[in-house]
């Protein structure tokens, strides 16, 4: 089974993957009696040339690659081959400067291999990152199959995450080596924010997640594994540069020894401004008369900061113990709407002065025996953030709504895994998950009496723990099952409001307390149960055929349940959680060695659904609005369980080498998503608003291909093509009666060309063009995406 990516360095561990893969069919075919020999000594003589070569470019490692075996060669024979080939692959993994940290993977059973990739599970790794200079972990997720950035460009310039339609905000939880990070209260998770260039992989589950990891699964789950050191010394340096002003650097430095790791890293990434293309007509707006437009997006600047640190203790095989330490600092503008609407209200001239998180945590992993092993994780992780928001465009002044925001969180937790093999033919685990979320909040607003007025801190709290259970049954040789359980519940315990002067705390009722007055009287104490399992049966030599099942459900966030929008909506704490039933059907093949297919057909319908409706402002018939801000004026936007939705459709995945010197990589996603609402589950909303408020911004079509050829001098030339299509698209600054208003259709293709060449032992230079053809083209109507760009890096790894 010769691996798809062959002699480059820069696929690294992308090869050492498939030769896993290779590995692991091997392994079953071996134990199969009725296989021939021939076929058998052939594909384990092509592994282990593959690897030869692989051996000879990468003399430093000092790999033993076996000799080629006899013609005549017999199963026991092939067996010893196959220990040894396995043996180098490991050692390639332990010496990759690149290695992913091993505590910090979330595996995701489901194929017929204990230890073979997850075909739910999609990933992308550093050398795929790194050779598509894709910066952020947004860029790196939108290259995946079945994901997509939801570009939150109105009033927040943040990117987050929807998979399948579900979004990182609450439906999709994003972890850092398996540790969670949630912002507590709106959960708005800014993944432009993250670099990667200390990521070893990201994994994405789709529609089936683990039931070892906690609460709030309920579309798959997003896991970034950092690096750990593998050699005594591992280093590596960028620099770089590209259009808009941007500088990228980092420095890494880390070391292993026989029973201790340390690693430390520095990363620093600034952009002035995203240029547009030259097709973009630039307009001047007659309520901006401080701002001139250009052809760059006006207000788009960025700039962040990275530090990590490492410390493990290894005193014996199978036992780990790590310290990690990340501290993000990030400052962003915010655009102004630059759309053809010139009389465009404008209302949002925000800036983030900071957007900062840290997190400390700690992994273990204990082996208990030859068969069971204990894994401990704790985290303390705290998040803060503040919004300034001026009167107008000069950013000079605040007027009476405006104000510094500024938010204080946390949360903190521990979980634990245990893991057995006791019984024959199953594979037990066992978790305890636990989370204290804070959120706190305070403003100040220096032109609303007392000069300036400062609001009191504002505290919502909840916790949440989940218990979890697996089971991985080997029914047959090719036939496994995976059962799989969990309980999670929601401990709401303080949820606080302001007074309509912003001077004191109120508490919240609700239905079941129409006259409380206490803060945690209409906090919700909810359980949601979650079965899941799936199916795994090899067909033939190389094809796996699997059908998972997940029903799980998700809280709300506390956003969702206590924000006012800022003067345009209504609290609601008697919001419930919503569910979804989540079905995968596919089929993966390997063919001739050299491609690999899959294809995956999906389903799962929503219930009970969290959607923001518009219902009859209460104070609207007195002449004193609970909704001053609103979009529609006399009424108010609430979130509330009124949906039911559906998101069905199909992901095709190809990777093939069908030469030794020419790697493609090629995916097509089709999403279809609707929605219905129970408009009866809630009198007071208005149909008629409610439907005219279209879903996220996705593509219903999405294509990704990428070509790498090797040249000579294992110069890389790379081609990447873009295509979305189905994106349903509003501009919402017209009148909601206006036919600008209405929804209208989009798509758009662009090309990428990349170079990466070696200079010297451990050196390269990487010069790239993103959208070549300088299309015009945008998610949210009126912020345009960058036209053409330019970017050059330097890089040393040693």
């Amino acid at each position: 089974m010769l691996p798809l990516f062959t002699g480059a360095a820069f696929a690294q561990q992308d090869m050492t993957a498939d030769w896993k893969a290779s590995l692991n069919d091997l392994d079953r075919r071996i134990k199969n009696a009725s296989t021939a020999v021939e076929p058998l000594r052939a594909d384990v003589e092509q592994l282990r040339a593959s690897l030869a070569s692989f051996a000879a470019a990468h003399p430093d490692m000092s790999l033993k690659i076996p000799g080629a075996m006899d013609a005549q060669a017999s199963l026991d024979g092939i067996r010893t081959e196959l220990e040894q080939l396995r043996a180098a692959v490991d050692e390639v993994v332990r010496k990759t400067p690149g290695s992913p940290f091993n505590l910090g993977r979330v595996e995701v059973t489901v194929s017929g291999s204990s230890t073979a990739p997850s075909p739910v599970a999609g990933s992308i790794g550093q050398s795929e990152i790194r050779s598509l200079n894709l910066t952020t972990a947004a860029k790196a997720l939108d290259y995946l199959p079945g994901v997509s950035i939801q570009h939150i460009a109105t009033n927040r310039n943040e990117a987050g995450i929807m998979v399948r339609g579900f979004s990182t905000r609450g439906q999709v939880p994003l972890y850092i080596d398996g540790i969670p990070i949630s912002v507590p209260y709106d959960g708005y998770v800014d993944f432009n924010r993250f670099l990667t260039s200390d990521i070893a992989e990201v994994q994405v589950a789709r529609g089936y997640s683990s039931p070892l990891m906690g609460p709030n699964a309920l579309g798959g789950s997003i896991n970034m594994v950092t690096q750990e050191p593998a050699k005594k010394l591992n280093a590596d340096a960028l620099i770089g540069t590209g259009s808009g002003g941007t500088l990228l650097s980092s420095l890494r430095l880390g070391t292993r020894w026989r029973r201790f790791f340390f690693q430390g890293s520095l990363d620093w990434q600034q952009l002035s401004f995203i240029p547009l293309s030259g097709d973009f007509t630039v307009l001047q707006y007659r309520n901006l008369p401080h701002t001139t437009m250009t052809d760059r997006l006006n207000h788009s600047w960025s700039r962040d900061e990275k530090f990590s640190g490492r410390a493990g203790w290894t005193p014996r095989s199978g036992d780990e113990y790590v310290f990690s330490y990340i501290n993000l600092k990030g400052q962003k503008g915010v655009p102004l709407y630059q759309g053809p609407n010139t009389n465009a209200v404008y209302r949002n001239f925000w800036t983030w002065p900071y957007w900062d998180m840290v997190n400390y945590y700690f992994h273990s992993n204990t082996q208990l025996g030859e068969s069971s092993s204990l894994k401990l994780r704790a985290f303390y992780n705290q998040f803060l953030n503040d919004i300034d928001m001026y009167a107008d465009d000069t950013y000079g002044f605040f007027n009476a709504n405006g104000a510094h925001s500024m938010y204080d969180e946390h949360n903190d937790g521990f979980s634990s895994e245990f893991n057995t093999r006791i019984v024959p033919r199953n594979s037990l685990s066992a978790s305890f998950f636990f989370k204290d979320d804070t959120h706190r909040e305070r403003s100040n607003y220096p032109a609303r009496p007392p000069f300036p007025l400062l609001t009191p801190d504002l505290v919502d709290r909840d916790q949440q723990s989940a218990i979890g259970a697996q089971d991985v049954i080997d029914i047959l040789p090719r036939l496994r099952a995976t059962v799989g359980f969990s309980a999670d519940h929601f401990n709401g315990l303080q949820g606080q409001a302001y007074n309509s002067s912003q001077t004191g705390l109120l508490p919240f009722t609700c239905i079941a307390s129409p006259h409380n007055t206490s803060f945690s009287g209409c906090t919700a104490h909810v359980w949601n149960f979650n079965p899941q399992a799936s199916l795994s049966y090899t067909v033939g030599s190389a094809g796996n055929l699997f059908l998972t099942f997940a029903d799980r459900g998700r809280f709300p966030m506390l956003k969702d349940i206590y924000s006012a929008g800022l003067g345009s909506g209504l609290p609601n704490p008697d919001l419930q959680p919503e569910r979804s039933r989540s079905w995968n059907l596919g089929y993966s093949h390997l063919i001739k060695a050299r491609t690999l297919v899959q294809i995956v057909l999906f389903r799962s319908s929503l219930r009970d659904a969290i959607e923001s409706v518009y219902v009859t402002d209460p104070g609207s018939t007195t002449g004193n609005p609970f909704c001053p801000n609103s979009r529609i004026i006399g009424f108010c936007s609430e979130m509330a369980n009124i949906g039911k939705e559906v998101h069905q459709g199909l992901e095709f995945e190809l990777r093939s080498a069908p030469i030794s010197r020419l790697t493609v990589n090629a995916s097509y996603s089709y999403l279809n998503r609707t929605i219905q609402y129970d408009f009866s589950s809630l009198p007071s909303v208005s149909p008629v608003n409610t439907s005219i408020s279209i879903l996220p911004i996705l593509p219903r079509n999405k294509v990704i291909g990428t070509a790498t050829v090797r040249t000579f001098h294992d110069v890389l030339g790379i081609v990447n093509f873009r295509y979305e299509a189905g994106l349903t698209l509003q501009d919402t600054t017209y009148p909601a009666m206006s036919p600008l208003f209405a929804a209208f259709g989009e798509s758009f293709a662009s090309t990428d060309l990349g170079v990466v060449a070696p200079i010297w032992k451990g050196a390269t230079a990487q010069l790239g063009v993103k959208n070549l053809f300088d299309r015009n083209y945008f998610y949210n109507a009126g912020f345009p995406e960058a036209g053409r760009t330019w970017f050059l890096n330097f890089r040393y790894s040693f």
